[in-house]
Formats: structure tokens, sequence, C-alpha cells
């Protein structure tokens, strides 16, 4: 499992991100999950272990 990461923006405020490898995956196709109006980046736990 990989570690978040944070990117802090001019203004101070930061966005974390994680960046997950799979063994399985026959090509690398990035996938973007936005959390927002009141999600948390932890609903996404479960996209880790697919």
């Amino acid at each position: 499992m990989s570690a978040t990461q944070f990117f802090e923006q001019q203004d101070g405020t930061k966005i974390a991100y994680k960046i997950l490898k799979s063994e399985n995956a026959k090509s690398e196709v990035p996938l973007v999950l936005i959390a927002g109006m009141g999600l948390l980046k932890e609903f996404y736990y479960g996209f880790e272990e697919g």
C-alpha cells in the first residue's frame, strides 16, 4: 500500500493523492477519483485491493 502524499498550492491549501500500482494491470491507464461535497478520501479505500 502506498502512502498518502500532498500537493501544496500557492494559497497554502493541500491536495492529498496516492499513486497505486497493480501487478495484474495489463496497461497503465490513469484513474482520477475526486472526493468532495462531504466525501472523504477514505471512501475509496476498497479500490486499493482490486
